[in-house]
């Protein structure tokens, strides 16, 4: 596996949220959400440099991360796969250590961050998994497509049940509607590229 050194940097929401948390006496909370998504980048890292893409950067945010990787946008639907897949493998295998264990807040924090990256949001693993594998059946505009609409189809679902039944993933939510926006951007970017 060559090109080992990555370029990670922690964005300036996350300095925030850490010196809240521990003015607010949450720190070994956020620190404990930090390592999972830490581990859970690191699923992803695992499959980019098994297949030898390049990652341009790490960056960590208040509750998740996005490894930004330089690759064909026509790669390997299967490669796609794997990677999408990389960051719930590593997390499951982190909650099969942690059965053994004595830390329920640990655990408790890594089901739930691995059952909300299972979602087909846009950015989460769930989306990206969702459009490889529609990309085996469908062309890719169609599959873009229908990657789009399932998207947003489960962040309207996700933020009526934050609106019904709880008041504190509204941060969350605009975090998810503006990385959607940022998709709507560069679809005809995607487009060209794709056909180049």
């Amino acid at each position: 596996m060559k090109n080992i050194k990555i370029k990670f940097k922690i964005n300036l929401t996350t300095y925030i949220f850490f010196l809240i948390a521990f003015l607010c006496g949450y720190f070994k909370n956020v620190v404990y959400i930090f390592f999972i998504v830490f581990f859970h980048e690191l699923g992803h890292i695992f499959f980019i440099k098994i297949f030898h893409y390049k990652i341009v950067k790490v960056e960590f945010y208040p509750f998740g991360g996005i490894t930004t990787v330089d690759k064909p946008i026509n790669s390997s639907i299967n490669q796609e796969l794997f990677i999408s897949l990389g960051g719930i493998l590593f997390q499951i295998i982190l909650g099969i250590f942690l059965l053994f264990q004595n830390n329920e807040l640990l655990s408790f924090y890594n089901q739930t961050i691995l059952l909300f990256n299972l979602l087909p949001i846009i950015p989460l693993d769930g989306s990206v998994f969702l459009h490889a594998f529609f990309e085996k059946f469908f062309s890719y505009q169609k599959s873009f497509l229908l990657y789009q609409i399932f998207s947003f189809f489960f962040f309207l679902l996700f933020f009526l049940y934050n609106i019904f039944f709880s008041i504190d993933n509204y941060f969350i939510c605009f975090v998810l509607f503006v990385q959607f926006l940022l998709v709507q951007k560069r679809k005809k970017y995607l487009f060209y590229r794709f056909y180049l």
